[in-house]
């Protein structure tokens, strides 16, 4: 009976050690802001059909729906059919597996007739782009899938005291 006394006052005294600990790390651990983003293109999905050789643009917009300033780097990564088959897409990693690897490199995104790989917008600002695609004459026919990857920037995390 005093051994079970015992074990449960160690058990007490266990629990309220680590439930006090636990209080005192979440008041000194700094609190980080979170910044949500919130964004939209339109149109979603584009098809281009073109015949070599051939350059091609293609208008679309991206707005920022959020309250404050979101800065996004773009890249531009091809994809083909999930081996699932489940209508999800699996990324290809290694460019050997997209027919031609080159054509990746003849694909921008134009702002004001420049190249772009990032972009800043303003909080509810909408930015009105373009998707050029230069086809050589010597391009293999086929079926090329690729998707514009908007990524936003990692900020430094403020801490609050």
């Amino acid at each position: 009976m005093i051994t079970e006394l015992r074990i449960k006052n160690l058990k007490l005294k266990i629990s309220l050690v680590i439930l006090l600990s636990l209080i005192f790390n979440l008041k000194s651990v700094s609190s980080a802001r979170a910044q949500s983003v919130d964004l939209g293109i339109y149109p979603p999905i584009m098809q281009i059909q073109a015949t070599a050789p051939t350059n091609t643009t293609t208008p679309f917009f991206i707005q920022n729906f959020s309250d404050s300033t979101v800065d996004l780097s773009i890249s531009i990564k091809p994809f083909t059919a999930s081996p699932a088959e489940d209508g999800t897409v699996s990324f290809l990693d290694n460019l050997n597996s997209f027919p031609d690897p080159s054509l990746l490199q003849k694909v921008q995104v134009i702002d004001n007739d420049n190249p772009i790989q990032a972009i800043t917008l303003s909080p509810k600002q909408k930015r009105n782009l373009n998707l050029k695609v230069e086809i050589p004459q010597n391009q293999a026919k086929g079926d090329y899938y690729i998707s514009l990857i908007f990524t936003s920037k990692r900020e430094d995390s403020t801490q609050a005291n």
